[in-house]
């Protein structure tokens, strides 16, 4: 969490805090010098001490909220996935537009350490496309466009990330 070095600015009564999570799979060219912002994050990861956690709605509610606030309203994320980690049990969530899928079984991370460490490999080393991107557009209705898509000129406030939030690009039509 400390290397990650990533603040929002939010409304000190904002029940939320503004997203820290435990483990955060960024794009190489987001680590530095600047931390990630909204958007630039592939995977969200939490850890609850204990197994109980993953029977605490209320907690999975809320680091799910966390997640979402990470992609939001950006039309070109197809699907994100949030890994909640409660003791040493690992649920993995599928957080797409119609819905929340995961597991029936959650992955026991004492009996079944290799697999924890591949899925986590996994996450850290897998295509935009297996994350959930989907492609930039270079059309919308057969007209060709150009956009900047890495240079939004307006990110949403981070306290109204979990309502809807908007990005908003410029785009120009190619000379």
């Amino acid at each position: 969490r400390e290397k990650i070095d990533f603040e929002a600015p939010h409304d000190q009564l904002e029940s939320l805090r503004a997203l820290k999570p435990d483990i955060a799979v960024v794009r190489r060219e987001h680590l530095a010098p600047n931390p990630p912002v909204f958007g630039q994050f592939l995977c969200v990861m939490e850890h609850k001490r204990g197994n109980r956690a993953l029977r605490n709605s209320t907690a999975i509610q809320d680091s799910l909220i966390r997640s979402l606030q990470t992609f939001n309203d950006s039309f070109l994320r197809q699907y994100l996935y949030s890994v909640f980690v409660a003791g040493t049990k690992l649920r993995l969530y599928q957080l797409h537009r119609g819905g929340i899928e995961y597991p029936a079984e959650d992955v026991d991370i004492q009996d079944r350490p290799e697999t924890f460490l591949k899925f986590v490999a996994w996450l850290s080393f897998a295509s935009l496309e297996q994350l959930g991107h989907g492609k930039p557009l270079d059309s919308i209705d057969g007209v060709q466009i150009q956009c900047e898509w890495d240079k939004p000129s307006r990110r949403p406030n981070a306290e109204v990330l979990d309502s809807r939030g908007t990005t908003v690009w410029t785009v120009k039509t190619p000379e």
